[in-house]
């Protein structure tokens, strides 16, 4: 018998629209999926030595600054838990890239995917176009390239998902008065801070969104707030108290941060207000996108610049545009107020941070800016659908907003071809370094860098002589071109002293490494390997000496003097070395290959056997010293 009742399935818009917004992310980034290491990917996972450790690193990791494993000394950052993510990843993964990358591009998928419905709940008074053309015009954005194509830089992508995840909770704590809820949303908080400092502006941002899309009470209000600021004020005692326990601090140069190099304060807040308005400039119209804005990309100006005084009125404009609009619960002023909250902790006008200006901290600061533009488009075609409305298919959603989605289409459109070709520049650093020189010619670390990629790495992988001897006089010529603009850069010289290094210049590689040292009296390494490499011991030896009295713990330093001293004879001065080197790295079969071999000729059999089985443990292939 048949049945004659019908099943209507309801159509879920917002499952489906979350859906279209996730595929929509995975397609944008999916080709950066199998590209390599890029920029500060080496110091923070593949040359990391505590990142390299895997999960046993994860104690060190939370314990320790930003960069510990590679720099010697704090850097004044503590964001672990991207770190620790990457110290899983090589553990599944060794050194492989593509994985961290693909992980990269499922964060953005999510993000995308958790924005949307998040604020589905913020603005659940509103028609479901709005929070879909936001979500949809964040996501596009090509200023993300940076974030979610260089690996490094999940901490951004991280700490705003959380963010995010947090907002999520917070919403339903208000509608349900559930304290498991409040807390949920301060455990995503805290992790969004450990993840990156910029979450800490949420401390503002939350309560405000609370206050001007919810029916939220004072005392709901003021409770959610306490609980953030003490979960803030934990974060800041954790941090401070990880980061103090190293006396020596990083120390940023005007080489890093231009501003540094401005001859009074008042052209420093001049000059970073007019970047302010670089900043705007780059979110509306985000074609000029290079990763490195240091010295001396961007001219220092003074209090009676054009560029400084436009910027000064444009942003003193948006704050009390925002602040008022807070008042009247205009929508467009909250995207305003989190553009300025999120994008001044970047600013320099209240701290000096490492960087003048970077695409990347435009990532929680265009989601503002896509807020506000959100209801500006929807307010100047006067859309009819401002509440709810149920809608019966995706025909019927595009159709009820066809102008909209049109106009929004189109903007993305534009976004997409931006963000997908320059997600290419990506690929590697000598694709990034050759894509953006042409936009850095007075920019000393760009010509730096690329000088730098092509005498070590794109020489190196030439096998034709005469080739790869031109590569490297093209190398060196761009780090001429650094130093013309920023002559006090040791890693500079050093880096045309190398170069000339491998053409077998010997004398002008000295000559340079020379150069190096007047400029760091402290940046001995490099001519101490070039005596090395002549076999002019005693120099050698010299110079590593006076690396070790400063960095006593230096696994290269002590395995170049213990070849060193063993080459000239000095066997129990070699067996000190490869000992303390051992300690340094226990896994290492060389090392105890080498200090087998010490032992051996300074007569000492029992220790040689005894370390020549503890090489064999590591490599059963090593010969008899």
């Amino acid at each position: 018998m048949s049945n004659n009742k019908h099943t209507t399935i309801r159509f879920n818009s917002e499952m489906v629209l979350a859906i279209i917004i996730s595929a929509f992310c995975f397609l944008l980034y999916a080709n950066t999926i199998n590209h390599g290491y890029v920029l500060d990917d080496f110091s923070i996972i593949s040359d990391n030595t505590v990142t390299t450790k895997g999960i046993s690193a994860i104690p060190d990791i939370f314990t320790h600054f930003y960069r510990y494993g590679y720099y010697n000394s704090d850097d004044g950052i503590y964001r672990p838990l991207s770190v620790v993510m990457f110290a899983i990843e090589w553990s599944i993964s060794p050194n492989n890239p593509a994985l961290s990358h693909f992980v990269n591009v499922l964060l953005y998928v999510l993000t995308g995917f958790l924005l949307f419905k998040t604020l589905r709940k913020l603005l659940n008074e509103y028609d479901e176009i709005y929070p879909f053309i936001i979500t949809l015009l964040f996501v596009a954005h090509p200023v993300h390239t940076e974030v979610v194509a260089n690996i490094k830089s999940r901490d951004e992508l991280l700490s705003f998902l959380l963010v995010i995840a947090s907002l999520n909770y917070l919403l339903d704590y208000i509608v349900n008065k559930k304290t498991i809820q409040l807390i949920q949303s301060s455990i995503f908080l805290f992790g969004a801070l450990l993840s990156k400092e910029t979450a800490i502006t949420m401390f503002v941002v939350f309560p405000i969104g609370i206050y001007m899309f919810t029916e939220a009470d004072r005392k709901t209000i003021l409770k959610s707030t306490v609980g953030f600021g003490i979960v803030i004020l934990l974060f800041l005692v954790i941090r401070s108290s990880i980061l103090n326990a190293d006396n020596s601090t990083y120390t940023v140069t005007s080489l890093e941060n231009l501003l540094l190099a401005a001859p009074d304060k008042s052209h420093q807040i001049s000059t970073a207000i007019k970047i302010l308005g670089s900043y705007l400039y780059l979110t509306f119209l985000p074609n000029d996108l290079i990763y490195d804005r240091s010295f001396n990309q961007i001219s220092i100006v003074s209090l009676n610049d054009i560029s400084f005084i436009i910027s000064l009125l444009i942003f003193v404009s948006l704050l009390i545009f925002g602040i008022t609009g807070i008042i009247k619960k205009n929508a467009i002023a909250f995207g305003i107020i989190f553009y300025l909250a999120t994008l001044s902790l970047f600013s320099n006008l209240f701290f000096t941070i490492g960087v003048a200006m970077a695409d990347r901290f435009l990532f929680f600061a265009s989601f503002g800016f896509c807020f506000s533009i959100g209801f500006l488009i929807l307010k100047l075609l006067k859309h009819v659908n401002k509440k709810a409305t149920n809608y019966e298919s995706l025909s019927n959603f595009y159709s009820r907003n066809r102008k909209v989605i049109q106009i929004t289409g189109l903007i993305c459109l534009l976004y997409s071809i931006k963000t997908v070709s320059r997600n290419g520049d990506w690929k590697d650093n000598f694709h990034l370094y050759s894509a953006d020189i042409s936009k850095q010619e007075n920019n000393s670390r760009a010509h730096l860098f690329l000088g730098n990629e092509l005498i070590k790495n794109v020489a190196s992988s030439e096998k034709d002589k005469f080739k790869r001897d031109q590569i490297i006089f093209q190398g060196i010529e761009e780090v001429k071109k650094s130093l013309s603009i920023y002559p006090n850069n040791p890693d500079a010289w050093n880096t045309i002293g190398a170069g000339y290094f491998q053409i077998d210049s010997a004398d002008q590689a000295a000559y340079y490494f020379e150069k190096a040292i007047k400029t760091n009296p402290d940046d001995l390494m490099n001519l101490a390997g070039l005596y090395l490499a002549k076999q002019e011991f005693n120099k050698a030896i010299e110079l590593f000496e006076k690396v070790l009295v400063k960095n006593p713990d230096n696994l290269d330093v002590l395995v170049n003097l213990g070849i060193c001293y063993g080459t000239i004879k000095q066997y129990s001065k070699a067996v000190s070395s490869f000992n303390k080197a051992v300690i340094l790295a226990p896994e290492n079969s060389q090392l105890y290959y080498y200090l087998s071999t010490a032992y051996k000729f300074n007569g000492d059999s029992i220790n040689c056997e005894k370390y020549y089985q503890e090489a064999l443990k590591l490599d059963p292939n090593l010969n008899r010293p």
